[in-house]
């Protein structure tokens, strides 16, 4: 599980991208992204960001185990997670939804940028 989540390069890369994206460094362990589900009014768009890339993570070891998917780059993999948040948008208070705004066009960026990393 922490191999998956956290050790492989792929979720190494994804959450140094999360955590550009965020502001703040997460995905060391589930302690790193515990800890601002405490507190989850104030941390709700991060948490939806964060639930979002551990879903994605968990989709594509799914997807290639069992569906044959060959993994691209970590961009499919952010573009993937910015499509599910993007449709999550309803869920977020809507205090909150300019934050997400804004956090959602960071995501868009780094997911359209260059690939950086390919498999």
């Amino acid at each position: 599980m922490n191999h998956l989540f956290f050790e492989c390069v792929v979720a190494k890369q994804l959450w140094l991208d999360i955590s550009e994206v965020i502001g703040r460094r997460v995905g060391t362990d589930f302690l790193s992204l515990g800890l601002m589900w405490i507190s989850n009014k104030r941390f709700a768009v991060d948490n939806m960001i964060c639930a979002a890339a551990l879903w994605g993570l968990w989709k594509l070891r799914n997807d290639t185990h069992f569906q044959g998917v060959v993994w691209r780059s970590v961009l499919s993999l952010l573009r993937s997670i910015l499509a599910m948040i993007t449709s999550w948008t309803l869920l977020c208070l809507m205090e909150k939804r300019p934050e997400l705004s804004l956090k959602l066009e960071k995501l868009r960026k780094l997911a359209f940028s260059c690939p950086r990393l390919t498999g």
